[in-house]
Parts: structure tokens; C-alpha cells; sequence
């Protein structure tokens, strides 16, 4: 048995289920997936709420709401002091032997789940239609040379989260387009955020229009970001999801080379070793 604890906000637990999913498959055992976290999210963490349920995630999935308390201590000690790689290490060791293993990290790595890619591309398909805004969004975005960029906010900008994980300035986005421009005739910029005063006043372009919060719907977001042609993406795991979904054979990637305030994306391995980095 695996079971996963989920955490943080829907790119966080895309992560969390494919890695989970993937060793399931692996090792012909049933995964549940633990959802207290969002019943009894810890003290200064942003409130989130459980969102793999937009998706066509496997039905045969166990969900639960409660945590074994002597797991969770375990579980703590563990992410401290070994990490992510080594947990996996040393869950694919208790599997082989027939040992239930309980995950407990981000495993922000394709490597953990791109033998599954097939499957995951499925899965992580919505549930519900989207909106009239969302379609009509779409049809821009299917019929032209359409770049998704997003810029995460939000909560990004409270002091202590700004103080670990930066933003990326309009100075790496400018970069990124003039990039792009160069590469194509006539790409349409659709931008994402969760900040769309500061994306207006800052994105002065032509060929582009805004997608953000104030008419869509998150996970409508995403799924428009996964058909773009070509993806320019914030340090964010919500816009990492919505490039590597993207099925487009040819598409350029772009993400910004310096992930969080003290580490690199090469330092966290966090990007597929074909996208670009500024």
C-alpha cells in the first residue's frame, strides 16, 4: 500500500499524485491519497483546498481525511533530514519487499513519473466543461501561434514567502518574449495571473490578451496553458503543469533560471532538461 499526503496548491499535488501513481503501477499495489492537510493546514501556510478532483484521476483511488499521528512524526523526522530522493530510495526498497510506504514530500521531478506520461496526459484532463469565457479563449489560442505566459502573484508576495521564493520581474518575461519574436512571425501572448492590475500596467505588447483570475477559474487556466503552442512560465509549479501537459511536439519552454531566491532550477532539478532557462 502507498499512501500519499497531499499538500500545498494544485501543481504541488499533481507532483504528489503522479509520483504516487506511478510507483502504484510500478508495483501492482493500491495508492490512497490523504487529504487532512487541508482540514488542518498548518500554522502560517497559505489555506488550500483539495483539487485533484477536477481531474479524471484513477477512480479506484482511496481517498482519506486522517493521518496515524506516530506516521506523521515519522513522517516530519524524514522530510527534515532526507528529502525527497532518498524517500524514494528507500520507498521503492520497502515495495520491493511488500512494505506499506507513506509519501510525504513535493517530488517536483518528471524523472518520478514520465514513464508514465501517457497515462498522466489522460488523467489530468478536467472533469466539468469549461466556461463561455474559457472557450472563447480557446478557440483564440487553437488557431494561432499562441504563447501561454504566467506570472504568480498572489501569495507569493506575503513577506515570508517573498523572502524564499522571489517573483520573476517584468525584465525575465521581456527577455522571454523577444526570445519568442524572434523565433516566430505573429505570436499571440495569452497571459495568466493571479495579479492582473500589475500584469496591464506592466505588459505593454501587442497581439496579446489577459486571462487571469478576475475571469477565469484556475484549473481553467491551466488547461488553456496546455494548449498553447509554447509555454513561458513562472517559478511556479501551477505553470510547470501547464507546459508539460502541453502536447505540442515543437514547443519552446521557457522558465526562469533562478527558481527560488537561494536555489537555481538546475540546483532543485526541477526542469525537464529540454526547456529553456533566462
Amino acid at each position: 500500500m502507498i499512501e500519499i499526503k497531499l499538500k500545498g496548491g494544485m501543481g504541488n499535488q499533481m507532483f504528489q499524485y503522479a509520483t504516487g501513481r506511478s510507483l502504484g503501477l510500478k508495483y501492482k499495489i493500491p495508492v490512497t491519497l490523504n487529504t487532512e492537510y487541508f482540514i488542518n493546514t498548518p500554522l502560517g501556510d497559505t489555506k488550500r483546498e483539495y483539487q485533484l478532483d477536477l481531474f479524471n484521476i484513477d477512480k479506484h483511488i482511496k481517498i482519506i481525511d486522517a493521518e496515524n499521528p506516530i506516521i506523521k512524526i515519522i513522517q516530519k523526522i524524514l522530510q527534515k533530514f532526507i528529502g525527497d530522493r532518498v524517500s524514494i530510495f528507500m520507498t521503492k526498497l520497502l515495495l520491493s519487499v511488500k512494505l506499506p510506504v507513506y509519501l510525504n514530500g513535493f517530488f517536483q521531478n518528471e524523472k518520478y513519473f514520465n514513464n508514465i506520461r501517457h497515462i498522466l496526459v489522460k488523467e489530468f484532463t478536467l472533469v466539468n466543461k469549461i466556461s463561455a469565457e474559457a472557450e472563447r479563449i480557446k478557440h483564440q489560442l487553437e488557431s494561432s501561434q499562441s504563447v501561454a505566459i504566467n506570472v504568480r502573484r498572489g501569495d507569493y508576495l506575503r513577506p515570508d514567502n517573498i523572502k524564499l521564493y522571489g517573483t520573476c520581474d517584468i525584465k525575465y518575461y521581456n527577455n522571454a518574449v523577444t526570445y519568442i519574436r524572434n523565433k516566430m512571425p505573429n505570436p499571440l501572448f495569452c497571459i495568466f495571473s493571479d495579479d492582473q492590475e500589475w500584469v496591464k500596467n506592466e505588459f505593454k505588447m501587442s497581439n496579446a490578451i489577459f486571462a487571469g483570475n478576475d475571469t477565469l477559474k484556475d484549473y481553467e487556466q491551466m488547461y488553456l496553458m496546455t494548449i498553447c503552442k509554447h509555454n513561458i512560465i513562472a517559478n511556479s509549479t501551477f505553470s510547470w503543469w501547464g507546459a508539460w501537459l502541453n502536447q505540442n511536439p515543437d514547443k519552446i519552454v521557457i522558465a526562469p533560471r533562478q527558481w527560488m531566491v537561494d536555489k537555481t532550477a538546475d540546483e532543485l532539478d526541477i526542469l525537464p532538461k529540454d526547456w529553456m532557462q533566462i
